[in-house]
């Protein structure tokens, strides 16, 4: 089971930061999930949204920005990273799931997993199929896993979507546990076919008892938490 810490370790430090990031591998994650988007001039930077409110505490939008604008604001310190910069930060074998939340960023957020010679430890996922389908012509090795919402029907229709981008995970929320039997049926029958299933965001371990600890990839806010229950898991011989 792959602990992957939600924006970094985001239960203790400000979310998307190069401090959030460090810290969840240094409490035991196995790496950690963040989102880019593209600045007006051009740079990859890490946020979920595309403005600066929920981190910064400010209305700025990142696409009308320059990156060199965006650095005079700060959270406990923390500036806005670039994603070339969580990769120099990182250790070589942290994993990082990069989910691209803006088309324009494709093709540089794909170069620049190319230039650390990451694209093994990467996996690109997104809500957008337009901007996995663009990836998926970019490259035929990039690792993506397809983003879907916590309703019956958009997990039924995967099997077009997987066809159509060649997608090697799932990327699902915690909330399909509301469907009990069939959610859990839905995810055997999508393993079966070869796909990694990456359950997010989970932030307590009765949660994923309920999934019959199917996922191949947690991705949580509270890694310590997490991590500590994988290690019982190898005690009891579960994992």
């Amino acid at each position: 089971m792959i602990i992957l810490g939600h924006r970094g370790y985001s239960g203790r430090y400000p979310q998307n930061t190069i401090l959030a990031f460090k810290k969840a591998l240094e409490f035991g994650a196995d790496g950690v999930e963040l989102d880019v988007w593209m600045t007006r001039d051009g740079e990859v930077v890490v946020s979920h949204d595309n403005d600066l409110h929920n981190v910064f505490r400010v209305n700025v939008e990142i696409k009308q920005s320059r990156y060199h604008d965006l650095l005079q604001y700060d959270n406990r310190g923390e500036k806005i990273p670039l994603l070339r910069e969580v990769y120099e930060s990182l250790p070589p074998s942290a994993l990082i799931n990069v989910e691209l939340k803006d088309i324009d960023a494709v093709e540089d957020s794909l170069r620049i997993v190319e230039d650390f010679d990451a694209i093994e430890r990467t996996m690109f996922s997104s809500f957008n199929i337009p901007i996995l389908r663009k990836l998926r012509k970019l490259s035929k090795k990039a690792i993506i896993g397809i983003l879907g919402g916590d309703t019956l029907f958009s997990v039924q229709f995967f099997p077009f979507w997987i066809y159509y981008i060649s997608s090697d995970y799932l990327n699902l929320p915690i909330q399909g546990i509301k469907f009990g039997a069939l959610y859990r049926g839905l995810l055997r029958m999508y393993k079966s076919m070869g796909l990694g299933i990456a359950l997010w965001t989970v932030n307590s371990p009765e949660q994923l008892k309920k999934m019959e600890n199917l996922p191949d990839v947690v991705i949580t806010d509270e890694v310590e938490l997490f991590v500590k229950y994988r290690e019982e898991l190898k005690r009891k011989g579960v994992l």
